[in-house]
């Protein structure tokens, strides 16, 4: 079982519970959770809002986003490692999923909160994988 409230909501959602906190009283939290905040703050992708319309936007750029599709912000993560040309140990990445209606995900893109780098993890077609 979980051993408090952080830990059991970092299974749901990484980071994301964080958002949905009073951004003006943060005394409260650990100096992890404040780090966090403040790498959002500063990064290129601030909010979840803007990771679908990135996301969006790149799928609109490789090929087209169909009417029965949509992007679902589902986590924000640190990256444990360095992923050449996409991000430095150390980053928050958005992990998206293009939802279908009715249920299932057909990809999920990764945006690097900071660069706004995308990396598509479940291409589905062909041309989502750069060099394609």
């Amino acid at each position: 079982m979980f051993r408090d409230c952080d830990e059991q909501q970092r299974f749901r959602g990484g980071y994301l519970w964080l958002l949905d906190r009073d951004r003006t009283n943060v005394q409260s939290l650990s100096f992890q959770h404040k780090t966090v905040l403040k790498q959002l703050d500063s990064g290129k992708v601030r909010t979840p809002e803007e990771a679908a319309k990135v996301t969006t936007g790149d799928k609109l750029r490789l090929g087209g986003l169909l009417a029965t599709e949509r992007p679902i912000v589902v986590s924000l993560i640190r990256v444990a490692v360095d992923c050449s040309g996409f991000a430095s140990q150390g980053d928050l990445v958005w992990i998206v999923h293009i939802e279908q209606l009715g249920g299932g995900v057909s990809q999920e893109a990764w945006i690097n909160a900071r660069n706004g780098a995308v990396r598509w993890m479940l291409p589905l077609e062909k041309g989502m994988v750069e060099g394609e």
